[in-house]
């Protein structure tokens, strides 16, 4: 099921991919097709992405309760990459 992309979606979508999410993160997030915000945001240069840092302690009360990299990512909007980086970072922070 496709949401209905309005002027303020297509402004919001362009936004997030302005800040440097991905297109596949904001179909997923917004319920539209990776094709429809590949297009929309052609002509955007995505900054650096900012870390998951500031929602760690969400990351990793999710870990405790069990759930995958994957479904963590799914009910965060992000990809299961960005779960794994930010696994990866807490670690390397917890070891420092």
């Amino acid at each position: 099921m496709s949401t209905k992309v309005t002027i303020k979606l297509i402004e919001t979508i362009r936004q997030d991919r302005s800040k440097g999410f991905m297109p596949a993160e904001i179909a997923a997030r917004y319920g539209v097709p990776a094709h429809t915000v590949r297009h929309l945001t052609r002509d955007i240069k995505p900054t650096k992405r900012v870390f998951l840092d500031d929602r760690s302690e969400e990351i990793l009360l999710l870990v405790g309760q069990g759930l995958s990299q994957r479904e963590i990512a799914r009910r965060l909007g992000v990809t299961s990459s960005a779960i794994n980086k930010a696994l990866a970072r807490m670690e390397w922070k917890a070891a420092a």
